[in-house]
């Protein structure tokens, strides 16, 4: 037991690098494929790196009715500050951009879009105010941009009270108008109940 004890933690390092690196390895694989896109890529709501750009379809036959309000709701977890990831945007935001520019370019209006973004686990470092992040990380937030373009077009953050305290985060060290509930759980039972539709953002897209 005292072995274990004694050796549990650099046996979770080197899981975690593992992990990272299989990451990157993924995200780098995934870049060969949209490397070839970057000149057409479009930004119809949030501008970003090409991971938040759409690639246009001109032969489209399935189009979302211009009336209809729709309402997205995004579970973030994704830990976007593992090691060698602090200075880089939360590869989740992005995802959650990407899937924003592709409602725009399907012809949604942005009135018309209604988003939400349950923040919860270690995604909520990524949402730390700049002070906050730099004091942790020693570097700017790479998330400032995105989250202030989002917020910008309407899209509502709210964060699990339960993960603040478990990790000791005041409140006033979190990314502006960034709003609390008691937990994720009942924040998304709230926003499904009312008809949201959800997606799950924990790196596995």
């Amino acid at each position: 037991m005292k072995f274990i004890k004694n050796n549990f933690l650099p046996l979770c390092f080197i899981f975690s690098s593992l992990f990272s690196n299989a990451q990157t390895s993924a995200r780098e694989s995934a870049a060969a494929k949209m490397d070839p896109f970057i000149p057409v890529l479009e930004y119809p709501l949030i501008k970003g790196s090409k991971w938040t750009g759409v690639i246009p379809v001109k032969n489209a036959t399935d189009i979302p009715e211009a009336k209809t309000v729709y309402k997205l709701l995004f579970d973030l977890t994704q830990n976007g500050t593992t090691t060698g990831m602090a200075d880089k945007p939360n590869e989740g935001l992005e995802e959650i951009a990407r899937i924003l520019n592709l409602h725009a370019a399907a012809g949604i209006q942005p009135k018309n879009l209604k988003s939400v973004v349950i923040v919860h686990s270690a995604a909520i470092l990524s949402v730390l105010n700049s002070a906050a992040y730099e004091k942790k990380f020693n570097c700017a937030n790479p998330n400032a941009d995105l989250i202030n373009q989002m917020q910008k077009v309407g899209v509502h953050f709210v964060l699990c009270g339960q993960t603040l305290n478990l990790r000791g985060i005041d409140g006033a060290e979190l990314y502006k108008n960034i709003f609390i509930a008691e937990s994720a759980k009942v924040a998304l039972t709230k926003y499904l109940t009312a008809g949201y539709v959800s997606f799950a953002i924990s790196g596995a897209h």
